[in-house]
Order: structure tokens, then sequence, then C-alpha cells
């Protein structure tokens, strides 16, 4: 799930997800060096409940709910 503050959130399933990992690093690297993109392990339980919490209706308030840092 890639998470987005302005817009709806992108789901993506893939086989090869370090790739895909490696190349939004990388992408986003190029686009914007001040900011750090952040990935989170998180299980399938957790993923379907912070699509559920993360919903435009949150979003528009400024609400959002992100895994811990840790």
């Amino acid at each position: 799930m890639l998470f987005f503050e302005r817009s709806d959130d992108l789901q993506v399933s893939t086989k090869n997800r370090k790739d895909v990992l490696d190349m939004l690093k990388l992408r986003f690297n190029n686009l914007n060096r001040n900011i750090t993109l952040r990935v989170y392990s998180v299980s399938d339980k957790e993923l379907i409940m912070y699509i559920k919490n993360n919903n435009a209706k949150n979003k528009k308030s400024g609400i959002y709910d992100l895994p811990e840092d840790a």
C-alpha cells in the first residue's frame, strides 16, 4: 500500500516485492532528496486496518493512521 496524504492510496500486489520497493525508493530519492520515503512492514490484518482508517474523510480532516516508526 502506498499512502498519499492528499489523494487516494494505491494498493499493489507483486511477487518481486523487494525489486518494486527498491525502484520506488530510487525514484522517490531522485524526485525529492529532502524527504525520506518511509517503508513499513505490517501484517495483512494491520494493512486492512490502515486501509479502513485512512479514508478520504479522515485525510481531509488531517487525520492519518500510520504504523509506528519503530
